[in-house]
């Protein structure tokens, strides 16, 4: 192709007929710019496709991590309306409104708990790949209430720590025999039990033991606030991904934020 624009600028040089090489020139140059564009258009399109195969890959994988973390969450849930169970129970029996129950798992009450927040662990520096302001907006909120989670557990840890445990140690409730009688290099959840449950009972109704249940039933039900914050900020993104990657905008500009405050259904 190029050989015969050249023969044919050389023809019209070689006869003389200058102006209508000009135009020639000038539409050759016309089509060269034209084809430039063409080809500029077609790249652009490759790289917008493969960009949104990138991303599209990008919300699977997400979608996989956040159900990992809803499985997660709820399982945390699960633990933590365990130890309220034990919190109110404990309450009712110092209150004579239950009988004293002896199959109580009284050792929940020296365990601490931990969390790891899971979605900002592997997305909060990846918001460079998020390319839709209504999934940006709902990443921010999960990750805010994984902080929540942390900032929860964190305190519920510290009163556990720096509160109950003390107490134990002071009232000479911790059971150092049954302690000691459990396998060597095992760590004890259920085998024995690591507290004296008369010493405890003793310890109904005074007024450090009252202020303990106050603290242990306050800051477990924030953490299970917190949890089910966490837990549909979760269902929320999963939703906006599912839709994004249907192609079903008008439904994914339709979800909100929560609120700050979640109030029971």
């Amino acid at each position: 192709m190029i050989k015969i624009f050249r023969k044919i600028r050389q023809d019209l040089l070689s006869k003389g007929k200058t102006g209508k090489y000009l135009k020639y020139a000038i539409g050759e140059i016309i089509l060269v710019v034209i084809g430039i564009l063409i080809a500029l258009q077609i790249n652009n399109k490759n790289d917008e496709r493969k960009a949104e195969e990138s991303v599209k890959k990008f919300y699977e994988a997400t979608i996989l991590d956040l159900e990992e973390a809803s499985n997660a969450t709820k399982t945390q849930i699960n633990w933590f309306k365990m130890y309220q169970d034990l919190n109110f129970s404990l309450y009712e029996q110092s209150r004579k409104q239950i009988p004293n129950d002896s199959t109580l798992n009284f050792n929940l009450l020296i365990w601490t708990h931990s969390f790891r927040p899971l979605i900002t662990d592997n997305y909060e520096s990846k918001f460079d790949q998020i390319n839709n302001d209504k999934i940006q907006e709902l990443f921010r909120d999960i990750i805010w209430r994984e902080q929540l989670v942390v900032e929860a557990i964190e305190e519920w840890n510290l009163m556990k720590i720096g509160t109950l445990r003390p107490f134990f140690f002071k009232n000479n409730i911790n059971n150092v025999d049954e302690s000691f009688s459990a396998e060597r290099y095992k760590f004890i959840m259920y085998e024995v039990e690591l507290l004296d449950s008369d010493s405890l009972i003793a310890h109904y109704n005074t007024s450090e033991f009252d202020q303990i249940l106050y603290e242990l039933r306050h800051k477990t039900s924030w953490a299970i606030q917190c949890f089910d914050g966490l837990e549909a900020s979760n269902k929320n993104l999963r939703l906006a991904l599912e839709y994004y990657l249907d192609g079903d905008y008008l439904n994914l500009n339709k979800i909100k934020s929560l609120k700050y405050y979640m109030k029971d259904e």
